[in-house]
């Protein structure tokens, strides 16, 4: 465990009263290992506590669910209100005063205004958290036991300093709170060559070498490594693990398997179960990491589920929709989001043997007037009749 998490882990221990999220995520035992049964009936209580909390200390958001009162039964989480995160282009949507706030990140943007989300100390030590967890479905390929004694971390991203208030530049720069990190995008310039120098430094220093960043760099690195003659033979000791999409280089994108394949070849991996993906966004506070299935685990204190982009209505587990959250990590602001991805909720058990609900995530969702209708009409209800401008 790294020095990091340990301390974290050791402060919420020692507190009077412990929140049940908090025992999730910094407890000791695997949260994907939780019977289905079993995990449905803690995702409905967190997510019950968690509305009641946010209606209490967040005015706008105790307006929007007005009288909602959550009780028990497995329909309680499909029944909360969500809004979607287009509100937070618009609205400070935070539920704790200003003096708690550390920082407000902002979405990368590909275009337009850009979300931004208030965080606390709770909220990102949460977050962090929740990083530790998702690793956890890296194993055997990657040990959390082993994160900070014999990993080294080759970072296809800006440092902390450097990616500000960018929530995935900062997302994946955490990774130096579990493991020793180098850095390879300065002054917003991507240094191939020396990325390829690092992994092959650290395979020859007997290291674990975990590639993390974002797929269009990662595809960048190894172009320039086959071109220049630079194959490693990483065998088992490398693990790749990628986030954020391809964003504002869409247009050379490349499925999954094929990044996979060419990952496998160039850095001479054992098997393409190494190459892993993850997601996350600046609205979420949590990271849903890819099994050895390539499936993308949901936590138990996230609930995930695929809405109807007309009516909005959970649809059937297996059937395209756009994926709305409520991950009960965030206390600084309500997390009770309709995203702007479409995607399904796999309803079969994944052959990992990691239990959770596991998704797929498919396309962004194709603007039009009337989703920004129907943000306009939850903007006025979180703000109240007298606070909308004419």
């Amino acid at each position: 465990m790294s020095a990091f998490v340990a301390e974290v882990t050791a402060r919420v221990h020692q507190l009077d009263e412990v929140a049940p999220v908090d025992r999730i995520i910094f407890g000791r035992a695997n949260p994907f290992a939780i019977a289905k049964r079993d995990e449905m009936a803690l995702t409905s209580a967190l997510v019950a506590d968690y509305v009641r909390w946010h209606r209490d200390h967040n005015v706008g958001f105790g307006r929007f669910v007005g009288r909602f009162e959550p009780a028990d039964g497995d329909d309680l989480v499909a029944s909360v209100p969500v809004f979607p995160i287009d509100l937070f282009k618009q609205l400070d949507l935070a539920s704790v005063p200003n003096a708690e706030v550390v920082r407000r990140f902002r979405s990368s943007g590909t275009s337009g205004t850009v979300s931004v989300v208030p965080r606390d100390d709770v909220t990102l030590a949460r977050f962090a958290g929740s990083m530790r967890v998702g690793l956890r479905l890296l194993e055997p390929w990657l040990s959390t036991d082993e994160l900070d004694i014999n990993v080294e971390v080759v970072s296809l991203t800006a440092s902390p300093q450097e990616a500000g208030d960018i929530w995935f530049s900062y997302a994946m720069a955490l990774g130096r709170a579990f493991a020793s990190s180098e850095f390879l995008v300065q002054g917003g310039v991507f240094l191939a060559e020396a990325a390829a120098d690092a992994i092959a430094r650290h395979l020859a220093n007997g290291a674990l070498v975990g590639v993390v960043g974002p797929p269009a760099l990662l595809m960048d690195l190894l172009t320039w490594m086959g071109a220049n003659g630079r194959r490693v033979r990483g065998r088992d000791r490398i693990v790749v693990l990628t986030g954020g999409g391809w964003k504002r280089r869409i247009g050379e994108a490349v499925e999954p398997d094929e990044l996979r394949r060419e990952a496998a070849r160039v850095l001479g991996l054992d098997s393409l179960e190494q190459v892993r993906d993850c997601f996350s966004q600046v609205e979420l506070n949590s990271v849903f990491v890819e099994c050895a299935q390539h499936r993308k685990h949901v936590p138990p204190w996230v609930h995930a589920l695929a809405r109807s982009p007309a009516t909005l209505a959970p649809v059937a587990p297996g059937t395209m929709g756009l994926l709305a959250y409520i991950d009960t990590s965030a206390r600084s602001y309500p997390c009770c989001i309709i995203s702007d991805d479409f995607g399904a909720i796999d309803p079969e058990p994944c052959p990992c043997g990691a239990t959770g609900t596991t998704l797929r995530i498919t396309r962004r969702v194709a603007r039009s007037t009337g989703s920004e209708g129907c943000a306009l009409k939850i903007q006025h209800a979180l703000q109240g009749p007298e606070e909308v401008d004419g």
